[in-house]
């Protein structure tokens, strides 16, 4: 049985459009351009400094995550109403 929320599996659908976790810790200009660090969102959660990244990268991408998707508890509304 598959006990992945859904914001893992936000996670999942974000890095497999990106590329897998190596091309998107490049992409993301993760520190070091560690795939491990991506690979751990998938265990623990993205967070949340990297969901806008995320979103815009995937959009570009053509097959868009959004950062509600990945974690549902921010309020990215409020953000998005700021911009």
């Amino acid at each position: 049985m598959n006990n992945r929320t859904q914001a893992q599996l936000a996670a999942i659908r974000a890095i497999t459009v990106l590329r897998g976790p190596s091309q998107a810790a490049v992409t993301l200009d993760v520190p070091g351009h560690r795939y491990q660090t991506v690979q751990s969102w998938l265990r623990n959660r993205v967070p949340a400094e990297y969901c806008p990244l995320i979103e815009r990268a995937t959009r570009a991408a053509g097959q868009v995550v959004r950062c509600e998707e990945m974690r549902p508890d921010v309020a990215w509304q409020v953000l998005r109403e700021a911009a």
